[in-house]
């Protein structure tokens, strides 16, 4: 297991929506745990015959603890840098963009009767800092064999090392893990920050290379 827990990237400014977001998935879980079941099923999203405002509840939701904890240090790690990154309202705008883009994956292409949690709309945001941040490091903390350390990493590594993992997850069919969606929110937030980056709306930091730097599709 490699779990994300920091990323070398300064923050310009506090990312205020990312916290907001984390508290709201905190509360509704809260929330939830406490809604029958016959209230919960309308806010998940089910595969067919869904509404607009199912893809977005169902991205607040969570089937346990362990879910919404993992989905949220992942958050944690690669959103704070893409709110401060990309600022309030855009970061929000990409947020939910990625979020139903990955759920609209997993209506197409992915198993199960239902979706929910944040994971689609969290990759997201994970395919956003490869483009971003591609050479700035990532610490990882490992657990093998009861074997317990870290180490740090370029994020483009990392990162791919995830998109593989649900790929090949997804070829498995392994169940209660919406493998698809989680792959296509990170490809839809990739393409989001190269379309910024050809935009000229987010432009490197002296000190920094995004992954068209890098690749020199982009002048250094």
């Amino acid at each position: 297991m490699f779990i994300p827990y920091h990323v070398d990237v300064p923050m310009r400014r506090w990312p205020l929506v990312n916290f907001g977001i984390i508290g709201v998935n905190i509360a509704v879980f809260v929330v939830s745990m406490d809604m029958p079941a016959s209230e919960l099923i309308k806010l998940v999203m089910p595969r067919t015959g869904f509404n607009f405002l199912q893809i977005i509840s169902s991205m607040f939701l969570h089937a346990n603890l362990e879910h919404l904890i993992f989905n949220l240090l992942f958050l944690f790690v690669f959103g704070n840098a893409i709110n401060a990154r990309l600022g309030q309202l855009q970061y929000a705008g990409a947020y939910i963009a990625c979020g139903m883009v990955s759920a609209l994956a997993w209506v197409a292409f992915g198993p199960g009767e239902y979706l929910l949690g944040a994971s689609g709309a969290i990759m997201g945001m994970v395919g956003l800092f490869g483009i971003l941040y591609p050479r700035n490091d990532v610490r990882v903390g490992y657990c093998i064999f009861f074997r317990f350390g870290s180490f740090a990493v370029s994020s483009i590594w990392i990162i791919l090392l995830y998109l593989v993992l649900d790929f090949a997850g997804f070829a498995q069919s392994e169940g209660g893990v919406a493998h698809v969606a989680h792959i296509g929110g990170m490809l839809f937030g990739a393409a989001v920050a190269i379309t910024l980056i050809l935009a000229n709306v987010v432009k490197p930091d002296p000190n920094e290379q995004n992954l068209l730097q890098v690749i020199n599709l982009r002048p250094r």
